[in-house]
């Protein structure tokens, strides 16, 4: 019987690598239809930027616009302050201060609060302070930020115990402020027209205002203030009233910052001393 013809030995390799060559395709053909494709990378957010720092007297006097919300409990004392009235006395206040930022140019805010007076020889008087609501514009912000604003104080208080003039007052101001990086200087010039003090007999009158001061980092979070403030007199039996105010300002996480200072009299429309400790919170 014939014996079967088999393949020759070199057909067979190369059959041998015509099939792995299609299996290794194919498993590849369904790996791409099965595997999903990777998912775009989405870039994180970029983080928001730190809440600004503003001198303690001049926090509305500044040539800068808060980007958000600022809204702060600040707690303030003048002791031997010269009142209406020939008298001296301590003045203490707990007040609340919100700042709102409407874009990159526009600002506007408002004070309001309850006070203590404490004229010497005479009891003490509590009662809500006045209300003083701001606004600004910034106009430029080279070679300097450069704002100009308005201010109202509206007489809520008491005036028949001597608490407020019980008369508006109002006031206009051009302020600069310009970073250099750990060192923020600021300035402003004013002017604000003192209504009438009835209770105390006194005429109001126009009082200029100039005042300035720098910001300089001390650390990471912490920094140091030091500012100079000059009002002409507000009325006919007062001083003029000049103050310097070295501050301490630390944050408190990124929206957070504590901010103290102690004021001296330099003049003697000016108590002896004032001491402010706040807390603010940045939206």
């Amino acid at each position: 019987m014939a014996s079967r013809a088999r393949p020759p030995a070199r057909l067979l390799s190369a059959l041998a690598v015509v099939l792995c060559a299609a299996a290794l395709l194919a498993n590849a053909a369904v790996a791409q239809e099965t595997v999903p494709p990777p998912a775009p990378i989405q870039e994180a957010p970029p983080p928001a930027p730190p809440m600004p720092v503003r001198l303690l007297k001049g926090f509305v006097l500044d040539g800068g616009i808060q980007p958000n919300v600022w809204l702060e409990m600040q707690w303030r004392m003048e002791a031997n302050a010269p009142l209406p009235g020939g008298i001296d006395g301590t003045r203490s206040s707990l007040n609340w201060i919100l700042a709102l930022g409407f874009n990159d140019r526009v600002e506007a805010g408002l004070s309001f609060g309850g006070m203590t007076l404490e004229p010497d020889g005479e009891s003490s008087r509590t009662d809500t302070t006045d209300i003083e609501i701001y606004g600004k514009y910034r106009v430029t912000r080279s070679p300097f930020d450069l704002s100009f604003g308005g201010l109202a104080k509206i007489p809520t208080a008491n005036s028949e115990e001597m608490l407020t003039s019980g008369s508006t007052d109002w006031e206009a101001f051009a302020a600069i402020r310009e970073d250099f990086g750990n060192i923020k200087a600021i300035g402003s010039l004013g002017v604000r027209w003192n209504g009438d003090s009835d209770e105390a007999g006194a005429d109001g009158e126009v009082s200029l205002l100039a005042g300035g001061g720098v910001i300089f980092a001390l650390g990471r979070r912490s920094f140091g203030s030091l500012e100079l403030n000059y009002e002409s007199r507000r009325y006919e039996e007062l001083s003029s009233d000049c103050r310097v105010t070295p501050g301490f300002l630390i944050r408190l996480g990124e929206r957070g910052l504590f901010r103290a200072g102690v004021g001296i009299g330099l003049s003697d429309g000016a108590p002896d001393a004032e001491y402010t400790a706040g807390i603010a919170w940045s939206y």
